[in-house]
């Protein structure tokens, strides 16, 4: 019964760790200043601003993160989660199975006189991008269910002329190789097939779809924005280092809620690292490994494998 406890202990530390990483990622996303440099590099109506200009005019309201379900009829995630008891005495979260936005905000475009352009953007970090279509299918399916959202709120009756924009931006840390260190934008768009008639390009693009593909090769990418969020997500180079380059490169202050978030990412990160390398080792041991390849997969000590060699009860190969 009690190792029973402990590998459930473990099992839930586990998970913890990387919800925890997970979580910590999209709130260091969603401070301002990065949220000012997708919009510049991703959405086209900001193309024009810079940076500060961007931070200090454009946005609407706080950023929401994981707070509103994506799927019709699934709750939103109340102030504080709630959670029911099962009869093995294990919580789960009402809303754990319930898909919400990892961040979503209204950001405004100022026109040149009293009008303003006001557009709904959807930011994901998307840990499973295996297939292209996957990503984009998805996003446009975030993108409809924004749009019918806005029925009640942004329009009523029959004035569709009311529906906002919106974007559905994800980025992909974990990509395959030929996929790296690129861009991919889809949009809606429409065309006339009969007649001589302009299409306003205002009234047919309402959704758009950009995909993100990082490079952990940091020092390979020219794409500003593929840079500045791999430096920010990656682990390559220490975190001194990458602050010095979101600092020199890309102008970024580091304030007291930049760095605390930023040295949480760091720290999550290595630490989920360092668990994933442990369950690498435990396998390759099992499986009766050399201890020289298992230190070559692993980055692990010596001292570490013979101590998890031991804990599992199973001889070294040399």
């Amino acid at each position: 019964m009690a190792t029973r406890q402990t590998l459930i202990a473990e099992l839930i530390d586990q998970v913890n760790l990387e919800a925890r990483y997970d979580s910590e990622a999209k709130r260091l996303v969603s401070l301002s200043v990065i949220l000012a440099w997708i919009l510049k590099s991703c959405v086209e109506e900001f193309r024009q601003f810079d940076i500060n200009f961007i931070m200090k005019n454009c946005f609407i309201g706080v950023p929401e993160i994981s707070e509103h379900a994506v799927h019709m009829d699934m709750p939103d995630r109340p102030a504080k989660t709630q959670y029911v008891q099962t009869m093995n005495s294990e919580s789960n979260s009402i809303t754990e199975h319930t898909v919400h936005y990892d961040i979503r905000f209204r950001a405004k475009v100022p026109g040149t006189n009293s009008d303003v352009v006001e557009l709904i953007i959807n930011v994901e970090i998307q840990g499973d991008a295996s297939t292209l279509r996957y990503v984009i299918r998805r996003g446009f399916y975030y993108c409809s269910r924004m749009v019918s959202e806005q029925f009640g709120v942004d329009f009523t009756d029959e004035h569709y002329e009311n529906i906002k924009k919106v974007v559905s931006i994800w980025i992909c840390p974990s990509t395959a190789e030929y996929k790296r260190d690129s861009i991919i934008e889809v949009h809606s768009e429409g065309n006339c097939l009969y007649g001589d008639l302009d299409i306003n390009e205002d009234d047919v693009n309402l959704f758009q779809v950009v995909v993100l593909n990082l490079n952990d090769e940091l020092e390979e990418s020219e794409e500003k924005i593929i840079r500045l969020l791999s430096v920010l997500l990656s682990d390559k180079d220490t975190p001194e280092q990458r602050k010095k380059i979101l600092q020199d490169e890309f102008g970024i202050e580091m304030t007291e809620e930049f760095e605390r978030r930023f040295d949480t990412v760091c720290n999550l990160s290595e630490a989920v690292k360092q668990k994933q390398q442990r369950e690498l080792a435990e396998e390759m041991l099992k499986d009766g490994e050399k201890f020289e390849k298992i230190k070559k997969y692993t980055h692990l000590s010596d001292e570490l494998l013979k101590k998890i060699a031991s804990a599992l009860g199973v001889a070294i190969v040399l």
